[in-house]
């Protein structure tokens, strides 16, 4: 047991110390090389990088608002769900009923079959006729049914 463990070590030591090359292709994917020997195995297009760019580039990037709103669907259940579990389906159906028939608002509500959190005509009826915050929509879309 105690030369498996002074083998593992060993073995990490040796991999700490060994220089490693760091490359990154046209589409910026990233590949690493304990020797140039295998360069020949990269893709076309790659370069060398040093380690402080390949550690900046592997750090996982954190999407915007904007990123994250523009992957928030709801179904028109979904959406009808969630408003009514915060009390606001019966308003949002009153205000609706009260539009003509023909605007656009109307038959978004009762055809659409799916809303997403950055259309402008979600964002416009919310935020001017329901007096919502972008938060408040936000939570519409992300809060669980």
């Amino acid at each position: 047991m105690q030369l498996e463990a002074e083998t593992l070590h060993t073995g990490l030591n040796y991999a700490k110390e060994k220089i490693m090359n760091y490359y990154k292709d046209l589409s910026n994917q990233l590949h690493v090389l304990d020797s140039k020997e295998f360069e020949y195995l990269l893709p076309n297009g790659c370069t060398e990088i040093t380690q402080a760019e390949y550690e900046a580039l592997s750090k996982p990037v954190q999407p915007t608002i904007e990123e994250l709103r523009s992957t928030m669907v709801l179904t028109p259940a979904q959406a009808r769900i969630k408003l009514a579990g915060l009390g606001l389906l019966d308003g949002i159906e009153t205000t609706i009923a009260a539009l003509p028939i023909t605007d656009v608002v109307s038959i978004y509500w009762y055809y659409a079959t799916e809303f997403r959190r950055l259309d402008s005509t979600l964002i416009g009826f919310c935020t001017s006729t329901l007096g919502m915050s972008d938060t408040q929509l936000d939570e519409i879309f992300t809060s669980s049914l």
